[in-house]
């Protein structure tokens, strides 16, 4: 599983440029690794993927929307049940069968936050661990799998 990583201070105050080279570092530790990255005042985070695999790209795996930042590591099941969720009836009629392909899960995530805020984690059906994080307000919400099959650590 790729990890995700990240130093987030909710004063919004710089993260150290040391410790950012540091963990980058450390990320590269098993195969030839890719980061995607985006460092912000108050937060950096990231993804990395294994170069050779292309199932696992960085857009899937950070998102960055209006004042949010997703990082998530994730495998959703069900994703046809969840797109019926999150779609409004009228936007149903419109939908195209290819949708449900094209949605990345990091995609479907961020949809359900918006929807649903911490509570979309009752909707989510799979093995996940992901941050989310508000550039203006410095809030940070993460979430798991209700088994912890995707290994989550923090501290503060």
């Amino acid at each position: 599983m790729p990890p995700i990583f990240g130093i987030l201070n909710t004063t919004l105050q710089p993260v150290d440029p040391e410790m950012i080279r540091r963990m980058k570092e450390a990320a590269v530790y098993v195969k030839p690794r890719e980061i995607f990255s985006n460092e912000i005042p108050g937060a950096f985070l990231a993804a990395s993927a294994v170069k050779e695999n292309p199932l696992v790209p960085g857009r899937d795996t950070l998102i960055f929307e209006d004042n949010w930042i997703l990082v998530a590591d994730m495998s959703l099941y069900k994703k046809k049940e969840l797109i019926d969720e999150l779609l409004r009836p009228e936007d149903q009629k419109t939908r195209r069968p290819e949708d449900q392909k094209t949605l990345s899960d990091a995609s479907l995530l961020m949809m359900s936050w918006k929807k649903w805020g911490k509570d979309c984690v009752r909707h989510l059906y799979g093995d996940f661990a992901f941050v989310i994080f508000n550039t203006q307000t410095g809030d940070i919400f993460c979430g798991r799998d209700h088994l912890g099959v995707r290994p989550l650590f923090f501290t503060f």
